[in-house]
């Protein structure tokens, strides 16, 4: 849960663009950080991860 952790960071390279945008757990728990005003941080490729619609 967001509510464990102080921020999230979504990684860089090729898998986390493939993968992170169709992972439905991780949609929720950013949608959770971003509503509490964690910080979200992305690296990379890993701003893919924020395009998840599912």
């Amino acid at each position: 849960m967001a509510s464990d952790d102080d921020a999230v960071v979504l990684p860089g390279g090729h898998g986390p663009v493939v993968d992170l945008f169709q992972d439905r757990s991780l949609r929720r728990l950013l949608i959770e950080a971003d509503r509490a005003g964690k910080i979200i941080g992305a690296v990379c490729h890993g701003p893919a991860a924020l395009l998840s619609e599912r």
